[in-house]
């Protein structure tokens, strides 16, 4: 078989970015004599968040309530994505449930449990510490969550739009737009809208972003996962 030693370290560019993989000089079983608790790549981190709340985001969506219970389920197995780019999936959600998030004045949310795979484990980017841009994933993510700004985002379908204020419905954007324009102009020209309320909704596409429609939707547990974890010995 093909040896996994090197002479000289591997490089490899990400978006055009050289990044050095250390110990690649090493074979995997001599890595696994360097530390007792050597773990394989696979790595994975659990994590929880209140990823939707009940009332208006900053996308001017509107969430009742009874739709977040009645349709919360529909995001577990989703894939969750880096930035909403869907070729860039980098776990899933494995569990939902309506609860009230304190930390959001005890609104109702959407609580998710999920997984996140440690996707460059073994990479470093010393040469440029205080530059986001030549980070890994794996960085961003762990120093988003330090700094409490580790934040998600869900797409939501949907099959016809109510208003939050008089209970106007329509299947319609232009139509809705032109019954706030027309209706609640006082509250547009206070510099605010009533919401989008979205019925029939079905949520697709979570993921970790840096902007969230939703401010307190941010990652409250990030942990490693070691039910599939294996230490090498």
């Amino acid at each position: 078989a093909e040896s996994a030693a090197k002479s000289i370290k591997d490089v490899k560019t990400y978006s055009g970015i050289h990044r050095y993989l250390t110990n690649t000089d090493c074979l995997l079983s001599e890595k696994a004599a360097l530390s007792s608790t050597a773990r394989i790549a696979n790595d994975k981190w659990a994590l929880s968040c209140h990823i939707v709340h009940e009332g208006k985001n900053l996308n001017n969506a509107f969430f009742f309530p009874e739709e977040l219970d009645k349709n919360h389920d529909t995001m577990v197995g989703q894939p969750i994505d880096w930035e909403h780019n869907f070729d860039m999936i980098i776990g899933s959600v494995t569990s939902t449930e309506l609860t009230n998030d304190e930390a959001a004045n005890g609104r109702k949310s959407v609580l998710i449990g999920g997984t996140l795979a440690r996707l460059s484990p073994y990479m470093t980017w010393t040469p440029y510490e205080n530059n986001d841009s030549y980070k890994t994933i794996d960085e961003l993510i762990q120093s988003r969550f330090e700094l409490n700004q580790l934040f998600m985002s869900v797409h939501v379908l949907y099959e016809s739009l109510e208003c939050p204020i008089c209970g106007y419905k329509t299947t319609n954007n232009i139509n809705f737009e032109l019954h706030v324009h027309s209706i609640h102009a006082d509250i547009l020209a206070a510099g605010e809208h009533p919401g989008r309320g979205l019925r029939g909704i079905h949520f697709a596409g979570p993921g970790i972003v840096a902007v969230p429609g939703d401010p307190m939707a941010i990652v409250t547990k990030l942990e490693f996962d070691n039910s599939e974890i294996a230490n090498l010995t």
